[in-house]
This record gives C-alpha cells, structure tokens and sequence, in this order.
C-alpha cells in the first residue's frame, strides 16, 4: 500500500508543469478592482505581469459576451455593465487565459 502511494506521488508530481516560457505568459494574478462594483462605474483589470497585448472579454452569467476589448498594459479601465449581476472577465493572450468573477450591484 505504502509504494502504491509512493508511485502514485511519484506520477502526480512528475505531471505537473514547473515552468513555462515567461515570454508571453499571464503569470501573476489576475485583480478586479473595486469588486463588488456599482452599475455604471469604472473598474479596473490589473495584471501582476503582462508582456503582450492580451484580449478582455466580458461575460454574462448566461455565457454571452458581452464586450470585448484590447488591453495593452498591465492596467485596464472598463465601464460595468447596466444589469446587475455576476459578470465573468476573462483576459487572455497567446498562451494562457485569466478568469475572474465581478460582482454589478
């Protein structure tokens, strides 16, 4: 049982991915700001790095894009949506996707 385990440690750990090119990687997180937001108001998309252009889409709770815009550095200003709701940014470049949850009141 005990080197089941360890096999099975062994293979997990040998799975994951360690490293990337930073070249063109989203890595950092991913921040909203102010989350929860007021209808109407601006709020802003900040990346902790950013190398390229990365594409900003803006999700429904439904799935519908609701905009989409280009964000050239490491911050982004985007007016909130009308309709209250949960929203979902989505930043993505040529390798790699950020996801995050905004809250409209």
């Amino acid at each position: 049982m005990v080197q089941w385990l360890d096999e099975r440690i062994y293979w997990t750990d040998s799975s994951v991915l360690t490293s990337s090119d930073p070249g063109n990687d989203l890595s950092g997180e991913l921040h909203l700001f102010p989350n929860p937001v007021n209808r109407n108001e601006n709020f802003s998309i900040r990346l902790d790095n950013n190398y390229d252009a990365c594409k900003v889409n803006v999700y429904d709770s439904l799935g519908s894009k609701i905009l989409s815009e280009t964000m050239q550095n490491n911050v982004h200003y985007i007016q909130a949506p009308v309709n209250s709701g949960i929203y979902y940014i989505e930043v993505t470049n040529s390798n790699t996707r950020k996801t995050a949850a905004l809250l409209v009141k």
